[in-house]
């Protein structure tokens, strides 16, 4: 019986970290940054890591450090830190305590993925604040524990691509020339990656070089083109592409 309980939460922690991953997926990638707490409280996910009660039950384990709780707090810190948000620093703490309960178990590896998110939140928030120069140092760091690992096989493991990261950041803090290269490396890793193909169009048009810019915004439209078509990043392409034909 204590072993079905078991097999039981098991399965649900596995459903809840596959319902987590698709709302900050969708949230990240369209950036409805308005939609971060009703994503998760749509689906009973509207938690953070350090509210979750339960010891060391199965189903208490299966949310904490198989994912859901993770996901959740790094997707909705991710949110805050875009909008310039205090909340972004209770999310880095919640992220940071999974990491530390797993660090020194068979979950290195997962551990790993949740220092990377907290890096990326850490830096996401210093540029928002123009702060370029910590953002740019702290996604050094996040890089290379990214680097250690092998490109994914399939889908991005970490939801917000580091190297696409640190090219947003570049770019924004006026480094087009570095962005480029950048947006590159998360491409060679991530082939057709959308959001990396319009970070790679908007710093060449940054650089000047129109002709780059419009052949990757073209690429970008490929990729996206059964998407709403009336996406502000859609818009900004075609626009892009008119004035090059």
């Amino acid at each position: 019986m204590e072993m079905q309980r078991q097999d039981m939460a098991a399965t649900n922690g596995k459903a809840s970290q596959y319902v987590a991953q698709m709302g900050a997926t969708y949230l990240i990638e369209t950036q409805q940054w308005d939609l971060a707490g009703k994503i998760f409280s749509m689906v009973g996910l509207n938690y953070m890591v350090h509210q979750t009660s339960g010891g060391s039950s199965a189903e208490h384990m299966s949310h904490r450090y198989g994912g859901s709780d993770s996901l959740v707090a790094f997707a909705k810190g991710y949110a805050a830190a875009a909008t310039g948000s205090s909340e972004v620093a209770s999310n880095i703490s919640a992220l940071q305590e999974v990491e530390k309960g797993i660090a020194n178990s068979e979950m290195r590896y997962r551990a790993k993925q949740i220092e990377i998110q907290g890096l990326e939140l850490e830096a996401l928030a210093a540029s928002k604040k123009g702060d370029s120069e910590k953002a740019i140092e702290t996604m050094k760091k996040a890089i290379a524990l990214e680097e250690t690992n092998s490109p994914p096989s399939g889908p991005p493991e970490l939801i917000k691509p580091p190297h696409e990261l640190f090219g947003e950041i570049l770019l924004t803090a006026g480094r087009a020339d570095e962005a480029v290269k950048m947006f590159a490396v998360s491409l060679s890793r991530e082939p057709n990656r959308a959001r990396s193909l319009i970070g790679t169009a908007r710093a060449l048009a940054a650089k000047g070089d129109a002709k780059g810019a419009s052949e990757a915004y073209a690429e970008f439209m490929k990729i996206w083109s059964k998407a709403d078509s009336g996406l502000p990043e859609l818009e900004e392409a075609r626009k892009t592409v008119r004035r090059a034909d």
